[in-house]
């Protein structure tokens, strides 16, 4: 084999391989790309995410109270029936006289 032959056969061969490491290169380089988009999505919804926690915790607080409050007219409205089947049991007479009026 000559050295003519010898050096075609390497540039054919340096061709080759530039190509294809280009190609690793743009692929790698697309890659990365999505990647920092995807990253800048993810942290502007976490961003958003924690505005609207900071701006509910307010919120919760009242929620909180509410649901003590209603715990005890609940539990004011059970007791009350109660008191009421026990008068009903009791006076049964004078339940129905009272019922009536």
């Amino acid at each position: 084999m000559s050295l003519a032959t010898v050096k075609e056969l390497l540039k054919v061969q340096e061709s080759t391989l530039r190509t294809l490491f280009e190609t690793v290169v743009n692929s790698l380089t697309t890659r990365v790309d999505e990647v920092v988009q995807n990253l800048a999505a993810i942290r502007a919804s976490l961003e958003y995410s924690q505005r609207e926690i900071e701006r509910l915790k307010p919120l919760e607080a009242r929620l909180n109270t509410f649901s003590v409050t209603v715990d005890k007219l609940s539990r004011d409205l059970v007791l009350q029936d109660l008191k009421a089947e026990i008068f009903l049991h009791m006076a049964p007479n004078m339940a129905v006289t009272i019922l009536k009026l």
